[in-house]
């Protein structure tokens, strides 16, 4: 154990540096098992590996504020909690994916008719026993180790283990164990993650090297679905990466990246509103007359928007001598007015000249 705990600091200090291979053996280590807590939670292992996926891509942004690295593990059970519960709040209630037959194989639906089974057996259990019995069976992970994770003593794994068994009894925890360790889990998983990393280097002006500019061009054009899925995520930076990544390349599918741009417009996140405004002003597929008519009018709402970042971020790109014109002057003074600084006075100077003109 104290050897895969210093393991574990060197492949955080790397992360850390940059080193994606590095935090791809933090995501190999780690991924079985955080499939497991969020399946414990949500009863669908296609979902359970989405919000896995989803968690190491934000535990990647947010390694740096991992005080303890001894703690890594049950930093990411936390994470994979929060967004576990995320997702069954915003989705309909969580059921077997599997269930579904209408256009499954005989052995499919005996294969989905078990797993339906097994789900509606662990179901029945304490939060607590379920998901120590799912990460023992699914991630083969040793007690001591789930104990690590979430932090409890080991006596504590031990005697959910025997409670859980006990209520499952032996022939049901047998058909448990061996369906949770057949499970088929995505091959690809830490492919998946290590690559959407992949697409935004630590250093930033490495985005600009021709052979990167181009390899994530073709990621763009030919992932464009996953790029979609990632806007509908949770996590606003995986969210904003997303839109980054559409718009930067310039995908051919102009109209698409328009749609996203206006939903984005009217995200949760203030930060993703205002850099929307940004993003569908400077589009070069589009003419300054279609985002005169079309753009204008949902941007200007912004002037109003609950978020003082926002108006300030929309007052300021309105200001602009091509698109002044044509919005109400007196909002985009009184959104600039509060807002110190040079920026704020260049843009004020330009809404007077207009005034005066």
């Amino acid at each position: 154990m104290q050897d895969k705990k210093l393991d574990e600091r060197l492949l955080i200090t790397m992360s850390l540096d940059g080193d994606l291979q590095a935090y791809g053996q933090i995501v190999e280590c780690y991924r079985r098992t955080m499939i497991a807590v969020a399946y414990s939670r949500c009863g669908n292992f296609h979902d359970a590996e989405d919000i896995a996926q989803n968690v190491f891509l934000e535990a990647f942004d947010r390694l740096s504020g991992l005080k303890n690295p001894d703690r890594l593990g049950a930093w990411l059970r936390t994470i994979t909690i929060h967004r576990t519960i995320d997702m069954i709040r915003k989705s309909r209630p969580c059921v077997e994916f599997d269930e579904q037959h209408d256009h499954a194989n005989e052995k499919e639906i005996k294969f989905a008719e078990s797993r339906s089974t097994v789900y509606k057996a662990i179901e029945k259990l304490p939060k607590a026993q379920k998901e120590t019995l799912v990460m023992h069976y699914l991630s083969g992970m040793q007690i001591k180790h789930i104990a690590a994770i979430q932090e409890v003593p080991v006596g504590t794994v031990k005697r959910r283990l025997h409670d859980a068994r006990l209520t499952l009894k032996k022939e049901v925890t047998n058909m448990v164990a061996e369906s949770l360790k057949k499970e088929p889990l995505s091959d690809d998983f830490s492919a998946r993650v290590f690559e959407i990393l992949n697409c935004f280097p630590s250093q930033k002006f490495r985005v600009y090297h021709p052979k990167i500019r181009e390899e994530l061009r073709q990621i763009t054009e030919e992932g464009i679905e996953g790029l979609i899925q990632a806007i509908g995520q949770a996590h606003w930076q995986t969210r904003r990466n997303a839109l980054d990544l559409i718009l930067f390349n310039e995908p051919t599918q102009t109209e698409l990246v328009v749609k996203l741009l206006k939903d984005a417009l009217s995200d949760t996140n203030r930060n993703i509103r205002g850099g929307a405004v940004n993003r569908l002003l400077g589009m070069k597929q589009v003419d300054d007359q279609r985002k005169i008519s079309e753009f204008i009018p949902l941007i200007e709402k912004l002037l109003c928007d609950p978020s003082g970042k926002v108006r300030w971020r929309t007052a300021f790109e309105l200001s602009n001598p091509s698109w002044a014109p044509h919005v109400s002057l007196k909002a985009i003074a009184e959104a600039l007015q509060f807002h110190n600084g040079h920026g704020a006075h260049q843009a004020l100077h330009v809404i007077l000249k207009l005034k005066a003109g």
